[in-house]
C-alpha cells in the first residue's frame, strides 16, 4: 500500500466505523476482472481494500493462466503473508475501519495466503479458488486462529486443480475450527465468485461474521 494510498484512506470520513474487507487477488495481479467482485463486495455495504502485489516491481510472476500451471515463484506466499500483515496493520489505524469487523479474503493465490494467514484479530476469513491441497508442508492445510470463522468455496472441476496432488478442497483440513464451512460447487469456474452460489454464500457468511450495522446497545431503563 504506497503512501498516497494510506494517505487517501486515512482522509475518508464516514458516518460512522465501517466492516472492511481485505481483498487478495490472485496470481495474475488486480486485473480489471476483479472489478466485478469487489463491486459486489461494496453493494453489501463492505469497505475494501485490495491491495496489488505487483506493486513490488522486483515481484516475479508465479503462473501461468494459459497452461492452468503456477508454482514457478515458491516464495510467493510469503510475499503474500507479508503484504497482507502489513496491510491489516495499517487498516486498523484508520479511524474508520471498525477493527472487530475486518475480513481477509482471497482468491486462488490470494486464497492460499488467506489459508496460511495466521494472525489473530479477524472477523474471518474467506478462502476462494483454492483446494487447501499441496504437496509441500509449509502450504499444506489450513492454519490461523481456531476460532476465527471461515469459509470456502471452490468449484468441483476446477481446471487448474486436476493434478491429484492439488485436487480437494478445503473441508478435509476444517477439523478443531469451530466455525468453518467448505462450499464445493459444480462446474470447472476458477473465479468462483462469477457464480451465483459463490456469491449468495460469501453474502451470508459476511452477515453473519462482520454485519454492516454493529449491534446496537440496549438504551438504559428509566430510573
Amino acid at each position: 500500500m504506497s503512501r498516497a494510498g494510506c494517505a487517501r484512506l486515512r482522509a475518508a470520513a464516514p458516518e460512522s466505523r465501517l466492516p472492511l474487507v481485505l481483498f487478495l487477488h490472485g496470481c495474475n495481479g488486480l486485473h480489471p476482472g476483479y472489478r466485478i467482485d469487489l463491486a459486489f463486495l461494496r453493494a453489501q455495504g463492505y469497505a475494501v481494500v485490495a491491495p496489488d502485489s505487483f506493486s513490488r516491481e522486483y515481484k516475479p510472476r508465479s503462473c501461468d493462466r494459459h497452461s492452468k500451471s503456477g508454482g514457478f515463484h515458491p516464495g510467493v506466499i510469503g510475499f503474500r503473508l507479508a503484504e497482507t500483515e502489513y496491510a491489516l496493520d495499517r487498516l486498523r489505524e484508520f479511524p474508520w475501519v471498525d477493527p472487530a469487523r475486518i475480513v481477509l479474503m482471497g482468491q486462488s493465490e490470494g486464497g492460499i495466503t488467506a489459508a496460511n494467514y495466521e494472525g489473530d484479530g479477524l472477523a474471518g476469513r474467506v478462502i476462494l479458488g483454492w483446494t487447501c491441497q499441496i504437496p509441500w508442508p509449509p502450504l499444506w492445510g489450513l492454519r490461523g486462529e481456531p476460532d476465527t470463522p471461515v469459509l470456502a468455496v471452490v468449484s468441483r472441476d476446477d481446471p487448474w486443480f486436476r493434478p491429484w496432488y492439488v485436487a480437494g478442497d478445503c473441508g478435509t483440513d476444517m477439523d478443531g475450527f469451530v466455525d468453518a464451512r467448505s462450499v464445493v460447487l459444480d462446474g470447472s469456474t476458477h473465479h468462483v465468485m462469477r457464480l451465483p452460489a459463490a456469491r449468495e454464500a460469501v453474502a451470508d457468511f459476511l452477515a453473519r461474521v462482520a454485519p454492516t450495522s454493529p449491534p446496537s446497545r440496549r438504551p438504559s431503563p428509566p430510573s
